[in-house]
């Protein structure tokens, strides 16, 4: 297998100074790092699988609507990691826009 580039991410992190430490200021301050292609498509592999689960039973459940796709919102930390955002006290400015969408149903023959 050939060998990717790694995914360059900026995120917040927590201020680690003497501001931080002595006035008790927590601003968030944006980093920049490299995450490795394999790390990222293994957790958003792992994200995606968890997500057809969800899936699954909703689809199983009763009702007169069907639900054919949905959207989720995650965000990439430092170390790669994948997080669904959900209720956000302040404003993302980036991250990944997942779309779920049904799988056609495999033709017979």
């Amino acid at each position: 297998m050939e060998a990717v580039d790694p995914v360059t991410v900026v995120y917040a992190d927590r201020r680690d100074d003497e501001d931080a430490k002595i006035f008790g200021r927590n601003d968030p301050v944006m980093r920049v790092t490299d995450v490795s292609a394999e790390r990222l498509a293994e957790n958003v592999a792992r994200l995606s699988r968890t997500m057809d689960a969800v899936f699954d039973r909703i689809s199983a459940a009763d009702g007169p609507y069907e639900l054919d796709s949905f959207e989720v919102y995650a965000e990439l930390t430092g170390s790669g990691e994948v997080r669904l955002v959900g209720a956000v006290s302040m404003a993302v400015t980036g991250g990944l826009r997942l779309t779920f969408k049904k799988r056609e149903a495999a033709a017979t023959s």
